[in-house]
């Protein structure tokens, strides 16, 4: 397919996104659209107008949305953060569209997807030298990781290392930038999450505390990390 075949394609979706009363069609038909919406869009990506990709996946973004399929619509939000950053070079747009993936993810119980999908825009992000946006990624899924870690962490029979994983990530980025008061906190309120939620867990409580200690170390709090210490001694 051309890229004139592409804005073919493309206009044919707009189109169903638009009411007609010569047509009898008074409400949008969101259904109809994707389909068209879906091959522009790859079309547009295959040809290098990201631009025009952009907008349709956009549009995309609105008809999952109206149709209440949200996961799909947090993965259009993806690409779109990907073309942001890998093609556009603009990070404050590509962390905009990982936020909005995030919130549909959510929207769709998809906590885990959401959660993944920061982590890995956080990678890309230090990829590209964007720590900045790396770091806003992280406290994102961390924030996430607070409200919805009951619920993400109630099924005994699923894996749960990603969201482990995602705290360490986050505290070995405010290491890197000397945040120390910063990992202390998020140090603290992980082992206080553990220990709530899943006490049995002890290895990760000990971390935790472990890793609590550490920052009040870096951070000159030596008065304080003995005490820290001693609650992750006490865990067993």
């Amino acid at each position: 397919m051309t890229s004139k075949n592409a804005l073919k394609e493309y206009n044919k979706g707009i189109n169903y996104l638009k009411t007609s009363c010569l047509k009898c069609r008074f409400n949008p038909d969101y259904t109809s659209a994707i389909p068209y919406l879906k091959s522009a869009a790859d079309e547009f990506h295959n040809s290098s107008n990201f631009q025009k990709e952009i907008e349709a996946r956009h549009n995309l973004t609105t008809c999952f949305q109206k149709e209440e399929s949200f996961w799909e619509e947090g993965k259009e939000h993806e690409k779109i953060c990907k073309i942001y950053l890998n093609q556009l070079n603009n990070p404050s747009e590509a962390f905009n569209s990982i936020e909005s993936a995030y919130i549909s993810y959510n929207k769709n119980h998809s906590y885990e997807d959401g959660i993944k999908a920061l982590m890995k825009a956080s990678d890309n992000f230090i990829e590209n030298e964007n720590q900045e946006e790396a770091e806003k990624c992280l406290e994102s899924a961390f924030d996430g990781i607070k409200k919805y870690y009951h619920v993400m962490t109630m099924n005994e029979n699923e894996s749960h290392m990603y969201i482990y994983d995602c705290i360490d990530k986050y505290i070995d980025c405010l290491y890197g930038k000397e945040k120390y008061k910063k990992s202390i906190e998020i140090s603290k309120k992980s082992a206080e999450l553990i220990k709530k939620e899943k006490s049995d867990e002890i290895d990760m409580l000990d971390k935790y505390y472990g890793l609590q200690a550490i920052s009040e170390i870096l951070d000159n709090h030596e008065n304080k990390y003995r005490d820290t210490l001693e609650k992750g001694m006490n865990v067993n």
